[in-house]
């Protein structure tokens, strides 16, 4: 009776030696601090490694990782005209990204943090590469203006309103109130300090 219990034993650990137990590991990288710059139309993320990336809206705007960013194909589409789009809006996802919502009122983009960091890492030859194909399609960064004869021929079509942003100053040339930056604090209630 012994010998056939260990031979279950040395078959048992034949078995589990075949395989990779499962991690419970706690991921390693984390958005630890966001802060929304409206008046820059900057976002600063601060990472568990103890990275920080700051991210023009544009850049975010142009690299969203939404399913309508990108062609039939699944390759990204090329967005232009987002030089003075800003972000409205920041909205925790989870524990393992955020969902920006830009003044243009995109907002179907899930930033993971993985690909924040990336985005964060990859900032200077993505954006070179963004400018290369505007410029070989011959698109601008510039937003399209509207003509005079388009605003009289509709109108009744009122203009879109000016989004507030940080700063203002009036006429006069008296400073207006200053907003306060947005900070989206993320932290865990675990010992471990890693997200929730």
């Amino acid at each position: 009776m012994h010998a056939s219990i260990a031979g279950r034993c040395a078959l048992l650990a034949a078995v589990q030696s075949q395989f990779r137990p499962l991690s419970t590991k706690v991921p390693e990288l984390w958005a630890a601090a966001i802060k929304l710059r409206e008046r820059d139309k900057i976002l600063e993320v601060h990472f568990s490694s103890g990275e920080r990336f700051t991210f023009p809206a544009e850049y975010l705007r142009v690299e969203s990782p939404s399913a309508e960013a990108q062609d039939a194909r699944g390759r990204p589409r090329v967005v232009a005209g987002r030089r003075e789009v800003g972000i409205i809006d920041v909205e925790r996802i989870g524990s393992y990204a955020v969902r920006l919502t830009f003044d243009d009122l995109h907002s179907s983009g899930i930033y993971t943090w993985q690909y924040l960091h990336d985005l964060g890492t990859q900032k200077l030859s993505r954006m070179r590469r963004y400018l290369s194909v505007l410029k070989q399609r011959g698109l601008s960064r510039s937003p399209k203006r509207r003509s005079a004869a388009s605003s009289i021929a509709h109108p009744r079509q009122p203009a879109a309103p000016p989004v507030t942003t940080g700063a203002s100053s009036s006429e006069d040339g008296s400073a207006g109130t200053r907003k306060q930056p947005a900070v989206l604090s993320i932290s865990s209630s675990s010992s471990s300090g890693a997200p929730d």
